[in-house]
């Protein structure tokens, strides 16, 4: 198992929180329809695709501001440009996107590419994150050392744009993500030598910080639901995280929490 924690207050003090409580871990409910039915997206029969998910507003105010996993599988942002029919507006999602933004048209709607099945039954999950463009690039190769090269290209577009040294600085700055999955170590992860798919980079907000290797934290300061816990690179439920005080040694399940009154006494009075 590979454990890995984003810790959202920067150190082991609150005045150290930089980050809304509203702005993390929120889950997206249903909802039927676009509020706008002129602007929709088809889905891989060509039919109107049904969209179950709805974000705040107040909380997702723009593109490239979001961070969002289905089913613990972390998802990219993509621009998105329209293709105007007779009494409809479709959109394109671009830049190997899996979903998209669309606050003027489609407020308040995920809209997500044809080729993801989705049901009201599905997990989604979005965090605001600072305003800026995901670093992207493709992986087709399945040779040896084809992932380091994939980090590499990854590092070059990100130095053109934000001096980075290398890749060392470039995790210390960067969330890496591959088909979904978070990379914890950045180089020598032979294991995905043989898997093609899409890599993309995000920038870490300011007093932001990781700890990995470790299924309990301990001693390490947060803000209860601040926290993003990742299982073999895959965001988990916060339901499925207990977030307790420091100082708490055992924690004990299944124990009836209510009472009842035994002797029951009634006391009469005479105004």
């Amino acid at each position: 198992m590979t454990y890995n924690y984003i810790v959202s207050t920067g150190d082991s003090t609150i005045s150290g929180s930089v980050s809304s409580i509203l702005n993390k871990n929120n889950l997206s409910h249903s909802r039927q329809q676009y509020l706008s039915r002129k602007y929709t997206i088809l889905d891989k029969n060509g039919n109107p695709k049904v969209n179950p998910f709805y974000f705040d507003e107040s909380i997702i105010t723009g593109s490239n501001c979001s961070l969002l996993s289905l089913n613990s599988q972390t998802l990219l942002e993509g621009g998105f440009s329209t293709t105007e029919g007779k009494n409809r507006s479709y959109y394109n999602i671009e830049d190997s996107g899996n979903y998209t933004i669309d606050i003027e048209n489609s407020l308040g709607n995920i809209i997500f590419d044809s080729e993801l099945d989705l049901t009201s039954n599905d997990v989604l999950f979005y965090d605001k994150r600072i305003n800026s463009s995901p670093f992207i690039t493709g992986k087709t190769s399945a040779s040896i050392g084809s992932w380091n090269d994939v980090v590499t290209n990854l590092l070059y577009k990100i130095d053109a744009v934000d001096p980075t040294a290398d890749t060392i600085e470039m995790e210390e700055k960067y969330f890496l993500f591959f088909n979904g999955q978070k990379v914890v170590s950045f180089d020598y992860s032979t294991d995905l030598d043989d898997v093609t798919g899409i890599a993309f980079a995000i920038k870490k907000e300011d007093q932001v910080y990781e700890i990995t290797g470790v299924a309990d934290i301990y001693g390490s300061g947060f803000i209860e639901h601040h926290v993003d816990f990742y299982l073999n690179g895959m965001e988990e439920d916060v339901a499925n995280l207990l977030q307790t005080y420091t100082g708490v040694y055992m924690i004990e399940t299944g124990i009836n929490c209510s009472f009842t009154l035994v002797n029951q006494e009634t006391e009469n009075y005479i105004l």
